[in-house]
């Protein structure tokens, strides 16, 4: 069953090899599709979002994956969040529960099929991330890239995953897209294909 490849995921990441992190990449993994996960003292609750087939189209169609060419792995980033969190620190805190509220908000806006805010709002995660934990781009070049990318005609983005580099993902309408690839492409940024699975793991 998902559930159980999740946890079991989760337990040889987390426990059996000491690596810091949360559920919500496993959880996505083993479940596959669009899914609104809440996490609690009493477990993961995983939510489907309802979306027509044309939304889940249009959804893939305005947005673009840049590997920014460069990742650290070293940074202990999750573990200093971890730190700052259980420190009270007020940024963190707030930051959390700024991203927490915006889930919410992004399963509204992707049921209404209203996807002009999809760019503001991973624009918006990536500012509460940021705020969550200063140093998610720290020495690398995703702030540069990003602004490019809105200069050039994206509507927003975010940095994937802890921080530390790797993928920027972008809101673009497909017309300007040619524009926003070309002018990240000249900065060293490489464009990856992707597609969304309603299954998860096989």
């Amino acid at each position: 069953a998902p559930r159980e490849v999740a946890e079991l995921a989760y337990l040889i990441e987390r426990e059996d090899l000491g690596i810091a992190g949360g559920w919500q990449d496993q959880f996505a993994a083993a479940f596959g599709g669009f899914n609104l996960l809440e996490f609690g003292a009493e477990g993961v609750s995983v939510q489907p979002l309802d979306l027509p087939a044309e939304t889940i189209a249009e959804l893939r169609a305005h947005l673009m994956l840049c590997y920014t060419g460069h990742v650290r792995t070293d940074l202990g980033l999750i573990a200093t969040q971890i730190r700052m969190y259980e420190e009270g620190r007020e940024d963190t805190i707030v930051g959390m529960k700024q991203l927490q509220a915006m889930a919410f908000e992004m399963r509204r806006e992707l049921e209404d099929g209203n996807l002009d805010r999809l760019g503001p709002m991973l624009r918006e995660a990536f500012e509460s991330k940021k705020l969550m934990n200063p140093h998610v781009s720290e020495g690398t070049r995703i702030e540069r890239l990003l602004a490019v990318a809105e200069d050039a005609g994206a509507s927003g983005g975010k940095i994937c995953g802890a921080g530390g580099g790797g993928y920027l993902l972008l809101a673009c309408r497909p017309d300007r897209q040619p524009a926003v690839r070309g002018a990240l492409e000249a900065l060293g940024g490489q464009f990856a294909e992707f597609a969304f699975r309603a299954q998860g793991v096989e």
